[in-house]
């Protein structure tokens, strides 16, 4: 369950982000896609980093 801290920090840094850039500028379908590639990204990391902790 170390990871679960992990996930949350790197969901709301990436989400803030792009919330500035949505803030100055309307989400493009660019920004979007950015976003949830960013996401898989973390759940993945996320994952990885589990999985090394259980050996």
């Amino acid at each position: 369950m170390k990871s679960l801290p992990f996930i949350a920090l790197t969901i709301a840094l990436i989400s803030g982000f792009l919330g500035i850039i949505d803030w100055f500028r309307p989400a493009t379908p660019f920004l979007s896609a950015m976003a949830i590639v960013f996401l898989i990204l973390a759940i993945g990391a996320a994952g990885v980093h589990r999985l090394q902790n259980w050996r």
